[in-house]
């Protein structure tokens, strides 16, 4: 009698196992399939390079044939010969040397260049300026504001020859907290400062005073001194140090409050019943 086996049913422990062995021969796979596209990748770049490289050593040779063999004003002499072939094999040499590892380098913060800077020995004065009388007095109360402190700003002028730091103090002044306690009335104003001079604001938030806005315009537009030129004679003459651009903001904005006058002086050539007009190219 023949008895034949039956294979027993697997079971789900069996099942989980094969699956795993099956996930971790692909995962091998995968990764060996990785590997060769990157050996592939840097085989086709070294053949890249070869190739770049023979060409250039092509066009070398032929250039050193047609040096020796060419008409006899294009002849190179044999010393000069042996100067190209040392340099041929010197060439050859590095490109088969072999490349050292390369370094991790840090990559550079830029560092913004100043667009202003002066020195700290220019000559300096102070202006101080208060409140006048009339305004040192409370209309309200009838107090006497206090000084506080001095509100101080920097501008920096231009005389002929020199620059010059103009370190403007403005007086500020308040009322005591008694008095405006004992006051019956709510007072406006309690702080005041003295206001800054028109001459001194002429830009308002600028560094540049009126001298030296007035110097870069004659510079600029009746001298013709353009505004790199003067950068350089700034710095290299008086160690200051002016952006170019900081320069043509501050003319940009002269412009627009001379424009007041240029429009009352084109009026005025205008008003009349003759004008004549000098076209010649060579007028100043």
């Amino acid at each position: 009698m023949l008895i034949i086996p039956i294979a027993t049913a697997p079971t789900v422990s069996d099942l989980q196992r094969r699956l795993r062995s099956l996930e971790t021969d692909l995962e091998k796979e995968r990764e060996a399939r990785v590997e060769e596209g990157k050996a592939l990748a840097e085989e086709r770049k070294a053949h890249a390079e070869e190739r770049q490289r023979r060409e250039h050593l092509e066009w070398k040779l032929k250039d050193l044939q047609a040096k020796l063999f060419g008409k006899s004003s294009e002849k190179v002499h044999p010393d000069q010969l042996q100067l190209i072939l040392e340099g041929l094999e010197a060439e050859a040499a590095f490109d088969t040397a072999p490349e050292p590892p390369a370094e991790e380098t840090k990559p550079k913060r830029k560092h913004r260049s100043k667009k202003m800077e002066f020195p700290e020995d220019l000559p300096e004065e102070t202006i101080e300026l208060d409140l006048p009388e009339s305004e040192r007095v409370c209309p309200v109360t009838g107090g006497e504001r206090r000084f506080i402190r001095w509100e101080e700003t920097i501008k920096i002028n231009y005389v002929p020859g020199y620059f010059r730091r103009l370190r403007i103090r403005r007086a500020v002044r308040a009322l005591s907290p008694a008095v405006r306690e004992n006051s019956d009335e709510a007072v406006d104003a309690p702080v005041l400062t003295a206001e800054m001079p028109a001459e001194y604001r002429v830009i308002p938030g600028a560094v540049a005073g009126s001298g030296l806005l007035a110097y870069l315009l004659v510079a600029k537009y009746c001298d013709h001194l353009p505004f790199y030129r003067l950068q350089q004679i700034f710095r290299t003459r008086h160690q200051v140090r002016i952006d170019r651009a900081t320069m043509c903001h501050w003319m940009k904005r002269c412009s627009e409050l001379l424009y007041i006058l240029y429009e009352a002086l084109r009026l005025d050539l205008l008003s009349g019943d003759y004008l004549q007009v000098d076209e010649w190219s060579g007028a100043t």
